[in-house]
């Protein structure tokens, strides 16, 4: 059968799954496998930090590798018509280096973000969660959630 005789429905279907190969070739896959098969994450919450690496007390990164960071506050909950937002700042703790600072590489995301560290060295996170919502046309109001502070050492 030539490719003139199918019907528009079929014609559709074949581009459908042709486009969901692409997509699904070209995205980049939810959970990330490292080289050395470590995936270095921390999960934050109102009371405490859990990380599946930790030297010395301190959560730590490698270089060049995806840093995850997830946030569980699920104390408040998301009122109906709002969103919550993760906003990451990260500084080098450790001054006085020659060397010139390169900015983390940060993606945020609720409840997970990632970070890529392009240089070693001691960091502090600044991690702030909040709501937001759309109170009129051209504005929003914007609750505080949580707000921490901790330090990732990055080998």
């Amino acid at each position: 059968m030539k490719i003139d005789n199918y019907c528009f429905v079929s014609r559709f279907a074949l581009l459908a799954v042709f486009c969901l190969a692409v997509l699904v070739h070209a995205s980049p896959a939810v959970a990330v496998e490292v080289e050395n098969d470590e995936v270095y994450r921390i999960v934050l919450d109102e009371n405490a930090v859990q990380a599946n690496h930790i030297v010395d007390g301190v959560p730590y990164a490698a270089v060049g590798q995806p840093f995850f960071l997830v946030v569980k506050a699920g104390h408040v909950e998301v009122p109906e018509g709002s969103f919550r937002v993760v906003n990451i700042s990260a500084q080098p703790e450790e001054t006085g280096s020659t060397a010139e600072y390169v900015k983390p590489k940060i993606r945020t995301g609720y409840p997970e973000s990632q970070i890529h560290f392009a240089q070693r060295g001691r960091y502090s996170l600044l991690v702030q969660v909040s709501d937001v919502c759309k109170t009129s046309c051209a504005g929003v109001t914007l609750s505080p959630v949580m707000e921490r502070r901790l330090s990732v050492l990055v080998r």
